[in-house]
C-alpha cells in the first residue's frame, strides 16, 4: 500500500477507530476505578492517569472529526450505504465524555475545574446536536427513536460530571448546608476550650459521664478535617477520644481505613451526586446513625440527602436503562441499508456502552459491599456497639461464638487491605545511580535527573498496620503518663524526638540533632538509622556483611538486618519509617512541613559522591562458599541488594572514621551532613542494642506525629488521589486520639498569654478548677495552679526536668 492508499484508508477508518478507541479507554477506566480503591502498584498509576486524560481527548477529537466530516453536504459511502450511522455515534461519544461514576477526578485540582467541564459539556452537546440535525436525512423512524434515547442518555451523563465535580470541590464542601457550630459562648468566655477538653479527658477515668451512650452517638466522619475545619466542641472530642481509644490496634486501623475510603468516594467519585444505594441502606439501618438522626438531626444522610439519593438514583437509572431500548430499536431498524462496517461498529459500541454502564453500577455496589463486609469483619464494634462501664462491648463478640481470639485476629488480618508505605533511601539512590551510570549521564545531559529520581522511588513496603500500632501506642502512652494540663499537652504535641532522647538519658549527646530545622533533623537521623541498621557497631559486626539467616552460628551476634536477630523486626520498622520520611523530604516535601528544603537531600548526595568510596569484593573465605549458598544468593535479590548497601555503608564509615578523604587541592575539608549523621550513629551504637533501637523508634514516631500535625488537611485530601499517603493515617489517628490539627493550632486563642498579661499565675492563668468555679458563679479561692515552667508528673517521677526549649512554627513552647 502506497502513501496515498494509506491516507485514503485512514480517512475512511479514522472515525471508526476513534469511536472504538474511546470505548476501549472507558473500559480501562472502569477497571482502574475499582482497582484505585485498593493498594495498587506504582506502575499502574500512570496507566490510570493516561486513561483519564485520554478519555476526554479522544472523545472530543472524535466529535470534532464527525463535525468536520458532516459540515459538507452528505455523500454516499463506497459500500452503497449511507454514512448516517456515523451521526448515531455522536450521542455515544457524549456518554463517554460523561466518564465513569467511580473516577470523576484524578487529582483534587480537577474538582476546582468544574466550570471548564461545564463549558466543555455545553459545547460538545451543541456540536453533537448540530451535526445530527444537519446530517439526518433518513426516514428510519426506529433509528431516529434510538438516536433520541441516546441523546437523552448522553446529555444526562454530560450534566452529571461537572455537577459531581462542583459538589466535591473544596469550596462546596466548606460551604455545605449543615448547621453552623458556634465556638464562642458568651456564657463561658472565661473557659479555655482546650483546657476544658484536657480536664475532661484526664478525669474521664473517674467520671464516665462523657462516654458514648445511645442518646449521644459519635460521628467519625473526617471529611471536615480535609477542608481544614477546626475540631468540634470539647464534649464531641471527648466522646471521639474515649470511643477510639477503647479500640484495639486492628479495629483502630480498620476504622481509619474505612473513613478514608468514604472520603475518597466523596472527593473523587460521583458519590456526592449519585450516592451508593448500598451505603445509604447500610447507614439507614445502622442503629447509631438512626439515633443520631433523632437526637441531633445532623448526619451524613439527613432529609436533604434522602431527596438527593432519590433524585440521583432516578437520574442514574434513566441514563443507564434507556440504552437498552436504544439497542433494541437499532436491531429492528433497516440495518441492511447501511455500510456493513458501520453496522458492526455501531453494534459493538452500542452493546458495549450499555454493558459498561450496567456493570459500572454493579461494580460500584459490589466494591461498596466488599468494603462494608470487610469493615464488619475487622471491626466487631460495628454496626451495633455500646459502652458499658467504660469498656467497649460488641454484639459480635468472638467469645460468644466459640471462636478463639487468636483465630479471630488471624481472620481479621486476612481480610485487611494493608496500605503501602512509600520508601526512599539516600544510600540506595547512590548505589542505583552507580549501577545505571551510563543512563544517568544521558538523563543528566537532558536535564531530567531530578524529575527521574523523584519518580523512580524504592519499592513500597506493606507495614502500614505495624507502624500504626507504634504510633497508637505512643499517643495512648501520652494520655496515660504525660498529659496533665494544657502545658504538658502542648509540649507533647510539639515533641519531634526530644521526649524519647531525654527519657532515655541521651539528650546531652543527641539533643543538638533535634533542635535545628526539622528537615535537617530528618536527613541526619535517616543517615544515622542506616548506619546503625547496617551493623556498624563494634560489638555487633561479628559476621560482617555476609550474615544470613542460615549462616549465623551465634544468634546474639547477628546484625539487626538478619532475620535471626532478636531486634530484626523493630529495626526493619525503624528503617521503613526513616525511608518514608526521606520520601516525604525529597518527593513530597510540602507534606513534611511548610518550608521543607528538598535541596538538602541533593546536598547530602553530592557530599556522598565526594567521598572516595569503593565497594570491595567479598574476601576469599567468603567467596569460597558451597554451590548451594551461591544458588541461594542468586535467588535472593533482596539479600544481594542488602549486601551492597552494607558494603557501601561500612566503606563510608571507614572513610569517616579515618577523617574523610582529603580534597585534591589540599585544603581543609569541612564537616558536613554525612559527618554529623555519623556522630549521631556513634552515640547510638555506644548504647545497648535494645536501647539503641528503642531510641531510634521513638524518635521516628515522634517525627511522624510532629509532621502530620503540621500538614494541611487539603494536602492529605490531595494524597488520597494516588493511594493513601501514610502520613494521613498518623494525622487521622492523632485527631481521633484528641490531638490538635493545624487548623486547631491556628484558630485557637492564646489564653495563657492573655492571663500572663493580666497577672495570671506563672503565666498559665487560673487553674481548671478555678475557671470552672468562675463560670458557674462560685467565686472561691483557687487551688495551686500547674505551672508551665515546672516539671511534669512524669519528669518528677523520673527525677528529670525540662532542660531544653524551642519554638515551632506556631510560636509555642516545645519539649
Amino acid at each position: 500500500m502506497d502513501v496515498s492508499g494509506a491516507v485514503q484508508w485512514w480517512e475512511e477508518w479514522q472515525l471508526r477507530i476513534l469511536v472504538l478507541g474511546s470505548l476501549v479507554i472507558q473500559y480501562i477506566l472502569l477497571v482502574a476505578s475499582c482497582a484505585r480503591k485498593f493498594p495498587i502498584r506504582s506502575w499502574f498509576r500512570p496507566v490510570i492517569w493516561l486513561a483519564y486524560l485520554g478519555s476526554d481527548a479522544v472523545a472530543i477529537y472524535a466529535l470534532a472529526t464527525l463535525f468536520n466530516r458532516h459540515s459538507k453536504p452528505q455523500q454516499e459511502d463506497g459500500d452503497g450505504g449511507s454514512s448516517i450511522l456515523e451521526v448515531l455515534w455522536a450521542p455515544i461519544l457524549l456518554i463517554h465524555l460523561g466518564g465513569q461514576d467511580s473516577i470523576t477526578a484524578y487529582n483534587i485540582e480537577d474538582n476546582e475545574l468544574w466550570t471548564r467541564h461545564i463549558l466543555t459539556s455545553v459545547s460538545q452537546v451543541t456540536v453533537a446536536v448540530y451535526v445530527f440535525c444537519k446530517s439526518w436525512s433518513g426516514d428510519d423512524k426506529r433509528l431516529l427513536q434510538a438516536a433520541i434515547l441516546l441523546f437523552i442518555c448522553g446529555t444526562l451523563k454530560c450534566i452529571e460530571k461537572p455537577l459531581a465535580l462542583n459538589r466535591a470541590s473544596i469550596n462546596s464542601l466548606v460551604s455545605s448546608g449543615e448547621p453552623v457550630q458556634r465556638s464562642i459562648n458568651t456564657q463561658k468566655l472565661k473557659i479555655d476550650p482546650l483546657e476544658d477538653f484536657i480536664d475532661k479527658a484526664t478525669s474521664s477515668a473517674e467520671d464516665n459521664s462523657y462516654l458514648l451512650t445511645p442518646a449521644m452517638p459519635v460521628d467519625f466522619t473526617p471529611y471536615k478535617l480535609f477542608v481544614d475545619h477546626a475540631s468540634p466542641s470539647a464534649d464531641d472530642r471527648i466522646r471521639i477520644l474515649l470511643t477510639f481509644s477503647a479500640l484495639d490496634d486492628i479495629d483502630a486501623y480498620c476504622k481509619m481505613q474505612h473513613w478514608l475510603s468514604q472520603t475518597f468516594q466523596l472527593l473523587y467519585t460521583k458519590e456526592k451526586t449519585i450516592p451508593s444505594i448500598l451505603r445509604h441502606v447500610v447507614f439507614s439501618r445502622d442503629t447509631n446513625i438512626r439515633e443520631m438522626k433523632s437526637s441531633t438531626g445532623d448526619t451524613p444522610f439527613d432529609q436533604g440527602v434522602e431527596v438527593q439519593v432519590f433524585f440521583g438514583t432516578c437520574l442514574r437509572g434513566l441514563s443507564m436503562y434507556l440504552l437498552f431500548p436504544a439497542v433494541a430499536l437499532f436491531h429492528h431498524s433497516h440495518r441492511e441499508a447501511y455500510s456493513e462496517y458501520d453496522v458492526k461498529v455501531t453494534y459493538a459500541v452500542l452493546c458495549c456502552t450499555a454493558a459498561m454502564e450496567f456493570f459500572g453500577m454493579c461494580l460500584k455496589e459490589m466494591t461498596m459491599c466488599l468494603k462494608e463486609m470487610t469493615r464488619v469483619i475487622l471491626s466487631p464494634e460495628l454496626p451495633a456497639a455500646r459502652l458499658e462501664n467504660g469498656d467497649m462491648v460488641s454484639q459480635c463478640n468472638p467469645v460468644e461464638h466459640h471462636v478463639s481470639m487468636e483465630h479471630y485476629n488471624m481472620i481479621r488480618l486476612r481480610f485487611l487491605f494493608d496500605d503501602m508505605v512509600s520508601q526512599y533511601n539516600l544510600i540506595g539512590l547512590f548505589i542505583r545511580n552507580r549501577k545505571y551510570s551510563k543512563m544517568m549521564k544521558v538523563v543528566g545531559v537532558l536535564g531530567c535527573t531530578n524529575s527521574l529520581q523523584q519518580r523512580w522511588c524504592m519499592k513500597s513496603c506493606s507495614s502500614s498496620l505495624s507502624i500504626t500500632k507504634l504510633v497508637l501506642k505512643y499517643v495512648k502512652g501520652g494520655w496515660e503518663h504525660h498529659i496533665r494540663d494544657v502545658s504538658s499537652y502542648r509540649k507533647f504535641n510539639d515533641n519531634r524526638g526530644q521526649f524519647t532522647v531525654e527519657r532515655q538519658g541521651c539528650y546531652q549527646e543527641l539533643g543538638w540533632s533535634l533542635e535545628g530545622a526539622f528537615d535537617e533533623s530528618v536527613l541526619l537521623w535517616h543517615l544515622a538509622t542506616d548506619f546503625c541498621y547496617h551493623d556498624i557497631g563494634a560489638s555487633r559486626s561479628y559476621h560482617g556483611s555476609w550474615c544470613t539467616q542460615d549462616s549465623c552460628p551465634h544468634v546474639y551476634a547477628c546484625p539487626a538486618w538478619c532475620k535471626r536477630s532478636d531486634y530484626h523486626e523493630g529495626a526493619v520498622w525503624c528503617r521503613e519509617m526513616s525511608n518514608y520520611m526521606m520520601y516525604l523530604l525529597f518527593v513530597n516535601p510540602e507534606m513534611l512541613m511548610a518550608g521543607t528544603r528538598r535541596n538538602l537531600f541533593t546536598a547530602a548526595y553530592e557530599e556522598l559522591e565526594g567521598i572516595d568510596i569503593k565497594i570491595d569484593k567479598p574476601p576469599v573465605e567468603e567467596r569460597e562458599v558451597t554451590p548451594a549458598m551461591r544458588r541461594e544468593r542468586r535467588r535472593n535479590k533482596v539479600l544481594s541488594g542488602l549486601q551492597k548497601e552494607t558494603q557501601l555503608t561500612q566503606r563510608i564509615i571507614g572513610v569517616l572514621d579515618s577523617g574523610g578523604s582529603p580534597p585534591a587541592d589540599g585544603t581543609q575539608q569541612k564537616k558536613g551532613i554525612i559527618h554529623d549523621a555519623w556522630t549521631i550513629a556513634k552515640v547510638l551504637c555506644g548504647l545497648p542494642e535494645e536501647k539503641m533501637w528503642t531510641v531510634i523508634e521513638g524518635v521516628w514516631v515522634e517525627m511522624m506525629c510532629f509532621s502530620a500535625a503540621r500538614c494541611r488537611g487539603y494536602l492529605h485530601a490531595k494524597g488520597l488521589a494516588t493511594g493513601v499517603e501514610y502520613l494521613t493515617y498518623v494525622w487521622l489517628l492523632q485527631y481521633y486520639m484528641g490531638m490538635e490539627t493545624l487548623a486547631d493550632k491556628l484558630q485557637r486563642a492564646d489564653h495563657h498569654h492573655h492571663h500572663h498579661r493580666n497577672g495570671g499565675e506563672n503565666g498559665d492563668g487560673p487553674s481548671t478548677s478555678r475557671v470552672r468555679r468562675e463560670a458557674t458563679g462560685q467565686e472561691q479561692a483557687a487551688g495551686p495552679s500547674r505551672s508551665s515552667g515546672g516539671a511534669t508528673d512524669e519528669e518528677r517521677a523520673a527525677g528529670q526536668s525540662s532542660t531544653h526549649q524551642g519554638t515551632d512554627a506556631t510560636g509555642e513552647e516545645m519539649v
